[in-house]
């Protein structure tokens, strides 16, 4: 890495004290907050790099914008910063340092996924467009980058564009479950019902046991009222798989004569809704990485995406990272059907690992008589349609947290 000269005297040191004694860090990071700027470059670098390694998002975002405001001008330390932010979901942030990582190197991909999100929420959708086109470069973020530019035609007067840029992807055989079903949400979202109804029975005979297909395709036969028939969808899954909040939802309203909702109601959600699809399978196949920032994206998009938040709290679990995970749980809102299992899953990690007591005494309505309401299997439906293909299909997955030290790093 090419640190400053400054960066590089100041290192020599700390280096040495981090070489001798393993307490070094713990010193560091029971600093208050207001100590980090007053702590050496070298200083907050290897902090970060540490937080890093333990995939403390949190903190390594903030040794790493307390070592760029002091090394202003390195651009590996500010892709490095970008990164860390981006992954603590500091999203607004990550936006900011994106537009100074692109004056770097314009062909970074994750910065204009960022930007193209960005404007996505602000409901700029040309320039979304033009900055998604630019951040493509292999079997995922290719998917990802048509799904959400698709998302930016989901209005009734550019359907068409929307459908023409997902249809003429080509790639894995897996990719037809996710451009079937955002084809068929784009065109019910914009009015096109018929139309919508033929991509949603497409892809239900792909696969008729994906939550999200399921949801998709029994709430648009019971708002067109089909009753029997979106009964019939939900009932074959709650066989397969029984007592699932979301399908128990859907079914109950259907029999109160209650409206079931449409699964996205603007393209931001829709985006969202992509990208959790995507974050959700990637933290399955061991890309952590990536499908924490693309679950941390889509939570930008949708703050109460309640099956966001627990494909991000089951990715902290995945990593150990208990408190991050409880905290996750925490924020899922009341009015969600998920929230019952929320509070189990949150109950289960908290007592089955070492968490500060103080953090478990926040929770008073957690109890030991918390039972799921599904069968403990419900967490792999929440996964994006044909996850099992994609988590089996040979590809790379971009590494994209804090890279390990290079040789030369680790010789100053």
């Amino acid at each position: 890495m090419n640190f400053s000269p400054l960066f590089r005297q100041a290192a020599l040191p700390v280096l040495a004290v981090f070489a001798m004694s393993s307490s070094a860090f713990p010193a560091a990071r029971a600093q208050a907050p207001s100590t980090y700027s007053r702590t050496s470059i070298s200083g907050n670098y290897l902090a970060a790099r540490h937080a890093g390694t333990e995939r403390d998002a949190s903190a390594a975002s903030t040794y790493y914008k307390a070592a760029l405001r002091a090394d202003n001008n390195n651009t590996e330390l500010l892709g490095r910063t970008f990164l860390a932010v981006l992954a603590n979901g500091e999203v607004d942030e990550a936006s900011r340092l994106a537009e100074r990582v692109l004056k770097a190197d314009k062909n970074d991909r994750i910065a204009r996924l960022v930007l193209g999100v960005r404007a996505i929420k602000q409901k700029q959708y040309q320039a979304a467009r033009t900055q998604l086109t630019q951040s493509v470069r292999g079997p995922i973020t290719d998917l990802a980058a048509t799904l959400l530019t698709a998302w930016t035609y989901a209005s009734p007067n550019e359907t068409k564009a929307a459908l023409e840029g997902i249809d003429k992807l080509t790639g894995p055989e897996w990719y037809g479950i996710f451009k079937e079903l955002h084809a068929g949400l784009i065109l019910e979202l914009a009015g096109q019902k018929r139309d919508a109804g033929r991509r949603y029975e497409r892809v239900y005979k792909i696969d008729p046991n994906q939550l999200r297909v399921v949801q998709a395709y029994g709430g648009y036969l019971s708002r067109q009222g089909n009753k029997d028939e979106a009964l019939k969808v939900f009932k074959a899954f709650d066989e397969q798989l029984p007592r699932h909040p979301l399908i128990t939802e859907a079914m109950d309203d259907i029999n109160a004569g209650r409206r079931v909702p449409l699964l996205v109601d603007s393209a931001p959600t829709g985006a969202a809704e992509a990208l959790y699809e995507l974050g959700a399978a990637l933290g399955r196949r061991g890309g952590e990485d990536l499908g924490l920032i693309y679950l941390q994206l889509s939570l930008y998009l949708a703050p109460g995406h309640p099956m966001a938040l627990l494909s991000l709290a089951d990715l902290y679990e995945a990593v150990k990272k208990v408190e991050l995970a409880i905290n996750i749980y925490d924020r899922l809102p009341p009015s969600s059907p998920m929230q019952r299992n929320a509070k189990f899953s949150a109950h289960s990690v908290s007592t089955l690992s070492i968490v500060p007591m103080r953090r478990r005494s926040r929770s008073k309505s957690w109890s030991p008589n918390i039972r799921p309401t599904a069968k403990p299997s419900w967490r792999s439906a929440t996964s994006c349609a044909a996850a099992s293909n994609l988590l089996n299909a040979p590809m790379s997955i971009p590494r994209v947290s804090t890279p390990s030290p290079s040789p030369s790093d680790r010789t100053g």
